[in-house]
């Protein structure tokens, strides 16, 4: 307690002594012809490191400690540069000119232009950079402050995320255009991503996203690497006070030669996930670009190494990642807005860790999209091809430690999903006096998922080969996805009020796992439908009547797996609204912000899990399910936007616990955020309430309430071309549990520890 008096006691004298120091300039910047705001312009000081960029109503703050006068400089693709000298704090109105010239660069960003076109969704955008200085080293810190979303790890540091209360792959994660969602399952593990190359990252919340493949009922995450815009170096350490095996390292070259850039990154990081092995990865990226006159060129490449290291000392390599990206952007055969990407991910395992197991596993999927955007008036039209190819390929050899009973298995499944995707967009500036923007949207995606099975199962009693099993069949399965919906904003009483909605739906074929659960859990369900029954004869009473119960389960499941597996059908309806409150003439607060939205997702065929003998999961389609549920948020701004203070709370109602797994039934989190000139305070909250902990459909455990308290102090200096900051974080304050376990303490979660870091970043950056 003495040591968090102190924290605070240094947190007060900071923000009054940055405060008698700074100075605010403010501004609007918008297009002089259409007299629109302007989102995300460059706003920056010229020779400096200070800037920002405009936000959503064009308007931008920036705080200078230094002399005047000063140059601010604002830029912004298809406007000209704009250069302003100021002698001291104001408020600036810009009018950007737009600019169309012969040979003129025109870039479309590619997956930021599909979310700038999903105009109904909720969308939450973080920067990275901010979010570096507070000390978060994982994706998944990052996302879980973000409204309505989950993240679970499991006690090997598997990351995944939920939603919404959707189910782990039901939300689909792309890093630069390439789907990291493994083939096999469709779940996408954040642990594979390497924060410290990450520009931003962007939640896109709703089922029924028409640009991003099919069966996102939960909804999609964007992760954006950073571009070698400059020559840098740069050097960030990470150091665990609690526990030293707690570590990051990052170092990083990027260098820009005219309109050729190129960077590298080496990052590692060692966590306790149980608290007792450690667990290393390696991260390796390679990336490069190229700025022509009318279009972009970049290629990134990744690999990842994970590494387990066991309580004895042994060290053994477990798996393996890699991804390659290719995209191009910009003019082509005359025209504009084209937008043309490829990518692969390969994910390699094999071991023999265990001595009744043996596993060679193969992950590995492609992805290629060709998109086309026009503009005429009013309206823009996209159209996109897009072509996914899965493939998975497994060879496993176990043994029943208990019985002479072995199994082989050897499967190699592939599914493709080839279709095309339009929306068009409606957009009508100022249609009425109170109305500043009205959108409309309507898309459709068309598909065909090919899937085929090629499986054998060879049973053992002892040595003796008991039974074999063959499954060689394709299938093909129709998906299509639908939405529409509007946007409106508006102002009341000088106030903004923003309302939009959606309405559609989705469609999803079974994963490969699904399949392959399948093939290996048909006939072995028969098989304990039958024992059951034979125990159900002999026996008398209540235990009769329980195994009556669990025959007549186990006979609608049967029933279900006989059809085999049906597609999923999801509809989906959201609607939100926002009220965006002008207190300009307020000495203490600069804005405030209060959104509300509900959610309705309906599905037919929905996949569940039945849990039988040896420890196999049955899947099987659930004739309706439901997800239903509410979002509130808040933002507060004060002291010249330099206090800020977001918060939101979300309610889901499931159907289902056995459909939907493992969620919380609400969720909250609450940031205050304190920026003054040299140094940054941050303090977090998040609360994930009651749930079940279930496997194949079977409750294990009840889950008390998760409460999170983080703080950090972070202070940041630019001595001529070098960067300096240092941050010290808190995780979890008020937990007692640390990442060293004593033997009884029962199961771990590194993420509900208390631990204390101390990060140390250095960059050289030239002019």
């Amino acid at each position: 307690m003495q040591t968090v008096n102190r924290l605070f006691a240094l947190t007060i004298f900071m923000f009054y002594l940055g405060y008698a120091q700074s100075q605010v300039i403010r501004g609007v910047v918008f297009d002089v012809e259409t007299n629109q705001p302007v989102e995300g312009a460059n706003i920056f000081i010229k020779d400096t490191y200070v800037g920002t960029v405009s936000d959503q109503r064009g308007r931008f703050t920036i705080l200078w400690t230094g002399e005047y006068p000063i140059t601010v400089q604002i830029t912004f693709m298809g406007y000209k540069n704009f250069e302003r000298t100021i002698h001291e704090p104001k408020n600036m109105m810009v009018a950007l000119l737009p600019q169309v010239l012969e040979g003129e660069k025109v870039v479309v960003s590619g997956t930021r232009g599909l979310v700038e076109q999903e105009v109904q969704s909720k969308v939450e955008s973080v920067s990275l950079r901010k979010i570096e200085q507070r000390g978060l080293r994982d994706i998944s810190e990052v996302l879980q402050e973000m409204e309505a979303v989950t993240i679970t790890t499991t006690e090997v540091g598997k990351q995944y995320i939920s939603i919404r209360g959707s189910n782990f792959n039901e939300v689909s994660v792309y890093m630069d255009g390439v789907r990291l969602n493994r083939a096999i399952d469709g779940a996408a593990n954040l642990a594979g991503v390497d924060i410290s190359n990450l520009e931003r990252v962007e939640v896109v919340r709703g089922g029924a996203t028409t640009l991003f493949g099919p069966g996102n009922f939960g909804g999609v995450v964007l992760l954006y690497s950073k571009n070698p815009d400059k020559n840098r170096i740069s050097f960030a350490r990470t150091v665990g006070i609690t526990e030293d095996s707690d570590q990051d390292l990052t170092g990083a070259l990027t260098m820009k030669i005219g309109p050729l850039g190129l960077g590298g990154r080496y990052s590692g990081k060692s966590r306790l996930y149980d608290g007792r092995t450690l667990y290393t990865t390696i991260f390796n990226n390679v990336n490069s670009s190229a700025d022509l006159k009318t279009s972009e060129l970049s290629v990134r490449y990744l690999g990842l190494k994970n590494v387990i290291e066991f309580p004895s000392g042994a060290i053994i390599s477990s798996d393996q990642t890699e991804v390659f990206q290719g995209a191009f952007s910009g003019s082509l055969l005359n025209t504009k807005s084209w937008y043309l990407h490829g990518g692969t991910r390969t994910w390699r395992w094999e071991d023999s860790f265990f001595s009744n197991i043996s596993r060679d596993l193969t992950d590995e999927s492609a992805l290629i999209k060709l998109r086309k955007s026009t503009t005429f008036k009013n309206l823009t039209a996209t159209l996109q091809y897009e072509e996914e190819v899965q493939s998975y390929a497994a060879k496993q050899f176990i043994t029943d430690s208990y019985t002479a009973f072995s199994w082989s298995d050897s499967a190699e499944l592939n599914q493709t999903d080839r279709g095309f995707a339009g929306v068009l967009n409606y957009q009508a500036v100022t249609p009425a006096p109170t109305i500043e923007l009205f959108k409309m949207e309507v898309g459709m995606r068309r598909s065909s998922a090919r899937y085929s099975h090629e499986q054998t199962i060879h049973e053992y009693i002892g040595p003796d080969l008991n039974k074999t099993v063959l499954y060689d069949f394709d299938s093909s399965v129709p998906l299509t996805t639908f939405r529409l919906g509007t946007y409106l904003e508006g102002q009341f009483q000088g106030n903004t009020i923003i309302v939009y909605f959606n309405q559609g739906y989705n469609q999803r074929a079974p994963t490969l796992n699904d399949r392959l659960l399948w093939g290996s859990t048909f006939e072995q369900t028969k098989d304990y439908y039958t024992n059951i029954e034979g125990l159900k004869n002999a026996a008398e009473g209540a235990y009769r009547a329980t195994l009556e119960n669990q025959l007549a389960e186990l006979s609608q499941v049967i029933e279900s797996m006989a059809e085999g597996l049906a597609k999923e059908y999801a509809t989906t309806s959201e609607a939100n609204a926002k009220l965006m409150l002008n207190m300009e003439n307020s000495l203490i607060f600069s804005s405030a912000e209060l959104g509300l939205g509900i959610f309705r997702s309906h599905y037919l065929d929905k996949i569940a899990y039945q849990e039988i003998q040896n420890n196999l999961i049955a899947p099987y389609n659930v004739l309706t399910a439901w997800l239903n549920g509410f979002e509130i948020s808040a933002m507060l701004l004060s002291w010249n936007n330099q206090l800020q203070v977001n918060g939101s709370f979300t309610r889901i109602f499931p159907s289902d616990n056995a459909v939907f797994p493992n969620k919380p039934g609400s969720m909250m989190n609450l940031r205050v955020d304190l920026r003054k000139s040299w140094y940054h305070i941050n303090l977090s909250h998040v609360y994930l309430g009651k749930q079940d902990y279930l496997r194949g459909g079977l409750s294990l455990q009840a889950l008390d309430p998760q409460n999170s308290t983080n703080i950090t102090v972070s202070v940041h200096k630019q001595i001529w071309l070098f960067n300096l900051s240092c941050s010290y974080a808190i995780r979890n304050l008020f937990s007692n549990e640390s990442t060293v376990v004593q033997p009884d303490s029962g199961p771990f979660n590194y993420y509900e520890s208390h631990r204390e870091l101390l990060t140390f970043k250095l960059s050289f950056t030239e002019k």
